[in-house]
Formats: C-alpha cells, structure tokens, sequence
C-alpha cells in the first residue's frame, strides 16, 4: 500500500543517521580493467546522458537486450544484443539513429515502453523534454522512431527528474509510468498510451532523502508485475517486488545500504545482458565506467560484469 512505501521510505531515512559512509555489505571492488569490445568502445561513455534497454532491432526479442543511449551532443545510437555466450561482449553492432545536434539533446529523461497489444513487437520510448513536454513514440529501431504520441506539455513537468515505465497493473503492457519529482515525491501514470497522466496516482508526498532519486522498472523477482528498483542519492538502493500502480509491493530486497558506492551510479537499466531470462541490471558510474550485474533477483546481486574501466 501507499502507506507501506511511505514506511519504508521513512525507515530508510532513520537507518541513514546510523549507517551514513559504512561500506556496503558484500559489494566488492571493480574488477581490473579489462580490453572492452569494439562496440562499447564506440561509445564515449562518459558523455552518455541516457541508457535504455529494450527490444529495438528484433520483434520478439532475443535473449540479449538491445541499448538505446543519447550522447550529450544529442546524438543517438542502438547497440544490437549479441548472441554470443562471451559476458564482456553483450552487444554485437552499433547504429547511429540520430546524428549529433538532433532534438535528443533535448531529452531529460527516458524509458523503456511497450504498447503492443500482442504484448510482443519492438519496443518505444517514454521521453520527458526539456520543455516540460511528455511523450512517447511507439517503437524505436534502427530505422527510426514510430508513431510519437504527446502525453502532456507543462511546465511542471519539467520537475519530473526520473521516470520509469513498466507493467504495473494487470494489462500485461510495459505502459505505466512512475515518476520521481524534484522534491522527492512519487506518482505512477497507468496506461499512459491510452490515457495520457490523466489516471495519476500520488504513492507518496515531498520526502527530502529521496531528492535525486535514480528510479527504474523490470522483472527482477519474476513475478507477473515488474519491480521498482529505487536508488536513494545517498547510495542506498532497494527493490520494491511486483510493484502496483497503486504503490502495493510484495516483497522489498534491500541492494546496498547508505553510503554505498551506488551514490555514484548515475544511469541504471534493466535487461538481459549476459543471456538467458533473469534480470541484469547495467550501470554506468559517474566517471564513466560502466558495469553489469548478472541475474538480479529477490536475494539481491550476484557477480559484477566490469565492460568499461
């Protein structure tokens, strides 16, 4: 229940005075500096501003998920999932689907989204513009981006820092939205293709520690609603298993703890990238290295992939 966030968030909080600046319990150090593929080498990840996972280039999907990442020169670019079993080498060829100087400059955040009835097809992107508008496209691939369908054009949303779209009511759609505000106050947005923000939901009001907040969705618990993952500025990360819209959750898994080096995890996704069904969960820190965790699940994280650094 909402109510049961708001505990969990205002327990979270109390922990923060006791364990602020302890190192997080099992998170080892990264692993030597190995030669990255070729592909991740094209990037410059240290200018990457956006990650997204998703299936962009195969209609059902392959075992390894697609990256879709914006550069801060507004360039944009899909890495295809490769289908090979080598774990450092997660994604096969790169396609430049905008060039530098394009309106993806303008991006200030972005999701993963999937509006397919069949529940199959490539997936789209929820994007919040600099302008305050929101909207999303349809399907994104390396031919382009379909259909665009404007959710709202407001100034307040331009407050809206971190957004997160997945299956979080019984449709079966990755189409509901869960946004963290600048004061640290959460809202979900249920199917927003069809119904814009007009079914808007507060989860939680103004909550100071969760300012900053880095939030996003995918079924790492495996149940029939994605999960929330929520990682606090102060480091702190949790999980937040089958997530409703109404802020109902099964089961939260504890990540790290405050303090933890995650405070430095400024882009977080959700995919398949070692192969197989479980969850990864990719990130790229704030000195641009970056890294993936194998099979995220409801006991926490398991080994680190190190790609870049």
């Amino acid at each position: 229940m909402t109510s049961r966030l708001r505990t969990t968030l205002v327990g979270a909080a109390a922990a923060a005075a006791v364990v602020v600046g302890a190192a997080a319990p099992g998170f080892a150090a990264p692993a030597p500096n190995p030669a990255p593929n070729p592909v991740i080498a094209s990037v410059d990840w240290k200018k990457v501003t956006h990650a997204v996972s998703g299936n962009f280039t195969s209609p059902n999907g392959g075992e390894r998920r697609d990256l879709f990442v914006v550069l801060t020169d507004g360039s944009a670019s899909i890495l295809k999932g490769s289908a090979h079993e080598d774990p450092k080498a997660p994604f096969s060829s790169k396609v430049q689907v905008a060039p530098a100087g394009s309106y993806w400059k303008n991006a200030e955040a972005v999701s993963n989204t999937n509006v397919q009835r069949d529940g199959k097809g490539l997936d789209g992107l929820t994007v919040r513009w600099n302008t305050g508008k929101l909207s999303t496209y349809a399907t994104a691939s390396e031919a382009g981006f379909g259909e665009e369908r404007a959710l709202t054009y407001s100034s307040s949303w331009k407050n809206a820092k971190s957004i997160a779209v997945g299956r979080h009511t019984s449709n079966g759609l990755r189409d509901d939205l869960v946004v963290v505000w600048l004061d640290g106050s959460i809202s979900t947005y249920i199917d927003i293709w069809d119904n814009g923000i007009s079914r808007e939901t507060q989860i939680t009001k103004a909550t100071p520690d969760v300012v900053g907040a880095v939030v996003t969705s995918g079924p790492f618990t495996g149940k029939d609603r994605d999960d929330v993952l929520l990682r606090w500025k102060s480091g702190l990360t949790f999980i937040m298993g089958s997530f409703e819209a109404n802020g109902d959750f099964v089961e939260g898994v504890d990540l790290r703890q405050h303090g933890s080096s995650w405070k430095y995890a400024d882009i977080m996704a959700a995919g398949s990238f070692g192969g197989g069904p479980a969850q990864d969960l990719l990130v790229r820190w704030a000195d641009g290295n970056l890294s993936y965790y194998v099979d995220v699940d409801a006991t926490g994280t398991h080994s680190e992939v190190q790609l870049v650094g």
